[in-house]
């Protein structure tokens, strides 16, 4: 398989860095609204082990592919713990982007296509790529929740201490993201609820993406499914079985749907049906479901803008995360499976 470290020189005139099949399905939209070829030759395609490589060659026939070792240069944040032997690794990743850009990335790069800049090597590839190439366009495609968490005092703080530490231990300003899309570099910002983001930069262009089509309340009202898109919280398996066990004692029929990053193996033991877990959360047929649980997914964007009733979005608060976000607290919302089994038996 041709990696970044093996593959030819070539001139690209576009970038883009995929993690998740919903960053596929934002980017073709974007492309979309841009009314851009979606395949052509110069477009470069860094993707992750998350995504359908074979999905990707039929997309993009035309485009260079190229995986990226995700967990090994894609990189979250700076370890507190083990600080020097993390500081080494990254500054190792630092190199590996400039060679991927050296390498690859000549004199006429013209767009750069982000959907996270929390991820070590997007990070560095935008600061690298802004630096070198003067007309470049960094467009940022919202990928979920993230972007509409408003960022503490706390989260500002941590963040100039990256930058400081970045910049004298690695040689780049490393940043601690909390609101995602809040990269300097950023030049226009597709999403799909601009008037709920929490901050907005007079420097940047915001373009709302297009609304898909909207479910039919009597068919969610008269279906008998209900689906459960998991993430990672504690006990997993045993949680989501007795989720499944109460809907199914009210006669539902449970699925369940795996984030894109998780093991399936991670789930021995599971008693309810899988769904294909590289279809995104974004692509169900939401008015199938009676009920869409959840445990504070990014899906929950998609079913407002679908217009799926709220009142039907159960989300579970088990996960440490910012719970204040205005869309969480139009759902139902359920501290325990015991308040949950309580509602449906009053119904």
């Amino acid at each position: 398989m041709e990696t970044y470290k093996n593959c030819t020189v070539e001139d690209f005139s576009e970038v883009v860095v995929l993690i998740t099949p919903f960053q596929l399905k934002q980017f073709i939209t974007i492309r979309e609204m841009e009314a851009r070829q979606l395949d052509h030759s110069g477009l470069l395609i860094f993707y992750s082990k998350y995504m359908d490589d074979q999905l990707l060659r039929n997309t993009f026939s035309k485009a260079k592919l190229i995986p990226v070792p995700y967990g090994s240069v894609l990189r979250k944040e700076l370890k507190v713990r083990n600080f020097f032997r993390t500081v080494a690794d990254l500054r190792m990743k630092k190199r590996e982007v400039e060679d991927i850009a050296n390498s690859m990335l000549k004199s006429r790069l013209e767009r750069l296509y982000i959907f996270t800049d929390r991820e070590y090597f997007n990070q560095c590839l935008i600061w690298y790529c802004h630096k070198k190439y003067k007309a470049l366009n960094v467009i940022y495609g919202e990928e979920g929740i993230g972007s509409y968490i408003r960022q503490s005092t706390g989260d500002k703080l941590k963040n100039l201490l990256y930058i400081f530490y970045g910049r004298i231990f690695i040689g780049f300003p490393l940043r601690f993201v909390r609101t995602l899309g809040s990269n300097p570099h950023i030049d226009i910002y597709y999403c799909r609820l601009p008037e709920h983001l929490p901050q907005r930069r007079k420097t940047v262009v915001y373009k709302q993406t297009l609304a898909p089509a909207g479910v039919n309340r009597d068919k969610v009202l008269k279906s008998d499914r209900a689906i459960i898109l998991t993430a990672p919280i504690p006990d997993k398996v045993n949680f989501i079985n007795a989720i499944g066990d109460i809907l199914k004692a009210h006669s539902f029929k449970p699925s369940v749907k795996l984030h894109p990053r998780e093991n399936v193996a991670h789930y021995e033991g599971l008693r309810y049906e899988l769904v294909d877990q590289r279809m995104s959360s974004e692509s169900l047929e939401y008015e199938d479901y009676h009920f869409v649980i959840n445990f504070f997914s990014s899906a929950l964007i998609d079913l407002f803008i679908k217009n799926y009733p709220s009142d039907h979005i159960i989300t579970f608060t088990v996960r440490t995360v910012n719970s204040n976000i205005p869309l969480y607290r139009k759902t139902r919302m359920f501290d325990s499976i015991e308040d949950f089994k309580s509602f449906l038996d009053a119904n």
